[in-house]
């Protein structure tokens, strides 16, 4: 009887409740990183920094090479880079280039040779990057002469590449090169975030469909009841 009376009810607050909780994951702040799948490129979305309200834009690899090319660095720094796929030479003798891209979703990424070779100014903390689906390092910080950041927690899953960071400090820093062949992919939870988001938005809403549906048992509605329409037949006199 229960179930029949507020099953719908649930059903329906399950649902809606786990639209809401995964509309609001479309643009996300976690670990560092500012991801955005959902988003339009070119088009400004709000999200929230460290407590800090912020504007950022969902950015491909030709409006990166044009603030490159502009030198509008500023730009940089609230660039959305989620779907981007090379980033081959990017910074690539950029000798002023120094601004933070720590926020940068680099999961999609699968070319990153010479990205930073020869940027001599470039020192900033990238620790965060999701580098898994790299399969191109080659002379990635060659000659980046001020680079010297830890990236031991990067998840790499390729062999060390080739003159990786030939003159840069980081070449004679072992301890903040990264950990090759997937030495240091410790995370196994971390592809399960999406998955974790939706199981906590259906418990989420489970626990509201409960509480609105005893609302509705505790406090039900007192409404006049319809009246039927008489049988119209009823009132003919029989011949």
């Amino acid at each position: 009887m229960w179930a029949g009376q507020y099953g719908s009810v649930c059903l329906g607050v399950v649902f809606l409740y786990s639209l809401l909780v995964l509309k609001a994951q479309a643009q996300t702040f976690e670990n560092g990183i500012v991801t955005c799948p959902d988003e339009t490129v070119g088009v400004p979305f709000p999200v929230t920094v460290d407590g800090t309200d912020k504007t950022f834009t969902k950015v491909n690899r030709t409006m990166l090479d044009g603030y490159i090319t502009r030198k509008d660095y500023e730009n940089l720094t609230t660039s959305c880079t989620t779907n981007v796929t090379e980033m081959k030479a990017m910074f690539s003798l950029a000798s002023n280039f120094n601004s933070d891209i720590s926020t940068w979703d680099t999961s999609s990424v699968k070319n990153m040779n010479s990205m930073f070779t020869a940027a001599v100014s470039f020192n900033q903390d990238i620790s965060n990057w999701d580098t898994s689906s790299v399969i191109d390092m080659d002379w990635m910080f060659a000659n980046a002469s001020s680079f010297n950041q830890s990236l031991r927690k990067w998840c790499v899953n390729i062999p060390e590449p080739f003159q990786f960071a030939l003159g840069s400090p980081l070449e004679n820093n072992i301890a903040f090169q990264p950990l090759w062949n997937g030495t240091g992919c410790t995370n196994p939870e971390k592809n399960n975030d999406q998955l974790a988001i939706i199981v906590g938005a259906s418990v989420g809403g489970v626990v509201l469909c409960i509480v609105v549906a005893f609302l509705i048992w505790k406090y039900p509605c007192h409404c006049p009841k319809r009246t039927s329409r008489p049988d119209t037949n009823s009132l003919v006199p029989s011949a």
